[in-house]
């Protein structure tokens, strides 16, 4: 990386309705990496199971059909000095589209939308694993530099990791090891496919923003086993709506996960001002920032950062 700045994902709806990235997506990665970020982020990927896995104009990564319009994207984002990486989900519960099986670590009405899914089985579990770990070798084959798993939002891998939404009774659920078991096999086996020195980050969630949802010992629980399967980093981030009152939003819980954990753990949410970010970069032992919606706003904004050095 030329600099320790992660343009974070964030979706922007561009994509085509089978999942391929649209002219708006190929523009605005073009026009982050052209600003000056050190790596950019897609938005979140579908890994299987569309429409049931992903949400509507959402970006896929269940198809080999796609890798030769990854492969321009990333050869685009290279041009730039910049690397990029593949952010892979599975929405679960979350979906918001119609006439899906909806599924989910517990019987449960879904976390945005209200809808009743059904328990995942164990051959579910496992399916949606092997998604995961084919998609991440697909990330290889178009050129993306890494994968990043969106473990939080409440979204599959999320709502495994919450009490307030898995009510499981095996090994898949009652303490906060058994419930980071999911996320830590996903990150096994995508280890496995990929090898050893690829790099898998994991977007991890610190808070639900529910009452009965995922600890501070629970996250920093599945932070530890994410190191232990694998993981090359970690970024936290949470229910940020209830963190707009106090920037940046997760500075404490990432500081408890870089005391937690050997890899390097990112910070992201709510970071708006160049010195505030060198001052976290030089002073914690956080080693890189993520922002989105500042680069969304203004692409241009490391390139000024660095002219105003």
């Amino acid at each position: 990386m030329k600099n320790r700045i992660i343009r974070a994902a964030i979706s922007d709806s561009g994509a085509t309705a089978d999942g391929h990235p649209g002219e708006k997506d190929y523009e605005g990665y073009e026009r982050t990496a052209a600003g000056g970020a050190g790596t950019v982020t897609t938005g979140y990927s579908y890994v299987s199971d569309y429409p049931m896995g992903g949400n509507v104009r959402m970006l896929g990564a269940g198809d080999d059909s796609l890798i030769p319009d990854y492969c321009r994207l990333s050869s685009m984002v290279h041009s730039y000095g910049c690397n990029i990486l593949q952010q892979l989900a599975h929405i679960g519960a979350a979906t918001t589209c119609e006439n899906v099986d909806v599924i989910g670590p517990s019987a449960m009405k879904g976390p945005y939308n209200g809808k009743l899914c059904r328990e995942m089985t164990r051959a579910d579990i496992r399916r949606v694993e092997l998604a995961f770990a084919d998609a991440a070798v697909r990330a290889v084959r178009s050129g993306f530099d890494g994968v990043e798993v969106h473990a939080a939002h409440k979204l599959l891998i999320s709502q495994f990791l919450s009490p307030a939404y898995n009510h499981r009774t095996d090994e898949y659920g009652g303490s906060d090891e058994n419930r980071a078991r999911f996320a830590a096999e996903v990150c096994a086996i995508i280890r496995n496919a990929v090898g050893r020195d690829y790099p898998v980050f994991f977007k991890v969630n610190c808070d639900d923003g529910e009452e009965n949802g995922i600890t501070t010992e629970g996250f920093l629980t599945a932070c530890r086993m994410l190191e232990e399967a694998g993981a090359s980093a970690l970024e936290i981030s949470g229910a940020w709506g209830n963190y707009r009152q106090s920037t940046p939003y997760f500075l404490e819980q990432t500081l408890l996960a870089a005391k937690s954990v050997q890899i390097p753990v990112i910070l992201v949410g709510g970071i708006r001002g160049k010195t505030e970010a060198e001052r976290i970069l030089e002073e914690t032992p956080i080693q890189y920032i993520a922002m989105a919606r500042p680069l969304m706003e203004n692409p241009e904004l490391i390139r000024v950062w660095s002219r105003n050095s």
